[in-house]
């Protein structure tokens, strides 16, 4: 556990945000125009004339791999620098998620998302499963949750997805 004093530890998520993904696309397309022409003029300027002659298929050939190149560098470069806004802060309280992307209004959570010295176990956690879109069984219940079955006590539980009603049920059952 991170001591309460120090800085927390901050883990940057979605990595490739929508933003990267666009940059890359176009990276990709630029990457091929500068490599043809660069291999391009290079052939023409210090290529033997036999090889000249076939310049244009070369410099095709040789723009994929210059472009593959260019936005692997690119993509290490972006992913380093440039966040999605989204991200866990890890301290000695405890987790907490901060999300400062663009059309959030939130303010900044003052009190962590999981706090450290709350009770927590390993089989008696879920999470509403929204959001996004899905395809698939969970799609028919609009109110599904992964949800471990409280009543494990041995085993590495499997996991169900479940509408809430059910959930509320075998916790109740495992209450008793």
């Amino acid at each position: 556990m991170v001591a309460p004093h120090q800085d927390p530890v901050v883990l940057h998520a979605d990595q490739e945000h929508s933003g990267i993904r666009l940059a890359i696309f176009v990276a990709l397309f630029v990457g091929l125009l500068a490599g043809f022409r660069l291999i391009n003029v290079l052939l023409e300027a210090f290529a033997p004339p036999t090889v000249v002659d076939y310049a244009v298929f070369l410099s095709c050939v040789g723009s994929v791999p210059f472009a593959l190149l260019v936005i692997w560098a690119l993509e290490k470069v972006l992913k380093r620098y440039w966040h999605s806004g989204l991200s866990i802060a890890l301290d000695g309280r405890g987790l907490t998620i901060h999300d400062r992307r663009d059309g959030n209004k939130a303010p900044p959570p003052t009190e962590p998302t999981m706090a450290w010295a709350a009770n927590m176990s390993q089989l008696r956690w879920y999470f509403k499963v929204s959001g996004y879109a899905r395809g698939g069984r969970e799609r028919r219940d609009p109110n599904a949750k992964p949800a471990a079955p409280p009543y494990i006590r041995r085993n590495i539980p499997t996991y169900d997805i479940m509408g809430e009603e059910n959930l509320q049920k075998i916790e109740a059952a495992a209450d008793r």
